[in-house]
């Protein structure tokens, strides 16, 4: 598997057969999908097959965590900037490369500020989007918004989306197994924060777990173990450049720090 250095986002679908590659191309964005074996992680691309993908937004720009597939694998999402597109993805198609896996029509989410990050929920019922910009207020500028997904179709955003998500820049956003969605937030250049909101399906609307916790500058990357027993967030810029949290046993939703470490090496940006 060759980059051309463009590469943003990466994630594998739960099948182990499709890479899939958001990459910042000149122009416009692309979201290409690699086949690769389950056994080796090699790619399976047909001699002289070019690797499949869909052109994204032009002028758009994907983040680190501006990409997601569907825990059912049917969905794929991309935060590009100006607008989030969520394209139809079938993971059993043959996995040779002679036939896309990502369908060219798509569901189109205008940006209110900036797109940078997207998630879904265990369950494929909802699609969170991270933004940039959605608020005046100058450290609490940052949006999450919420979308309703039934028979994997996107349906209509509430009229209370975006909510401020405790920052200026929501990077990154782990719908965790407690029912709670957790937003990893820049603050400026100080040190960043993690919110937890508590997902009711009802409307649907999130609600704010009062008590955020703080992290390093600039966090990146979040993501809970396969045990869900602990949550891990990786800074950026350090300070520290790893943090460990716990749930806590009494206060549903709510975080405990377990663990802080500087020794992940400079300007870590994923986990």
């Amino acid at each position: 598997l060759l980059s051309d250095g463009s590469s943003s986002a990466l994630k594998v679908d739960s099948t182990g057969q499709w890479l899939l590659d958001a990459s910042n191309t000149t122009g416009a964005p692309t979201l290409y999908a690699w086949p690769i074996s389950k056994t080796n992680g090699e790619s399976t691309l047909g001699n002289g097959v070019t690797v499949p993908g869909v052109l994204l937004v032009s002028g758009g720009n994907v983040a680190v965590g501006g990409m997601a597939i569907s825990p059912d694998n049917k969905l794929v999402a991309v935060a590009a900037g100006s607008e989030t597109q969520t394209f139809t993805f079938t993971s059993g198609t043959d996995f040779t490369g002679a036939t896309n896996p990502i369908s060219t029509t798509f569901d189109k989410r205008t940006a209110t500020g900036v797109a940078v990050s997207v998630a879904f929920n265990p369950g494929t019922s909802f699609l969170f989007i991270g933004e940039t910009g959605d608020f005046s207020t100058a450290n609490d500028s940052g949006g999450m918004r919420i979308i309703p997904i039934a028979s994997d179709k996107l349906g209509t955003e509430p009229s209370a989306s975006p909510y401020s998500s405790g920052g200026t820049g929501p990077h990154a956003i782990l719908a965790a197994s407690n029912g709670y969605v957790y937003v990893a937030n820049w603050v400026g250049t100080s040190a960043g924060n993690v919110t937890a909101f508590l997902v009711t399906s009802t409307g649907p609307s999130l609600t704010l777990q009062s008590n955020a916790v703080a992290t390093g500058t600039e966090p990146y990357g979040i993501a809970e173990d396969s045990t869900s027993d602990f949550l891990l967030v990786v800074n950026n810029q350090g300070s520290p450049s790893f943090n460990a949290f716990t749930f806590d046993a009494t206060t549903t939703g709510l975080l405990d720090s377990s663990l802080t470490s500087t020794s992940t090496g400079t300007g870590p940006i994923a986990i």
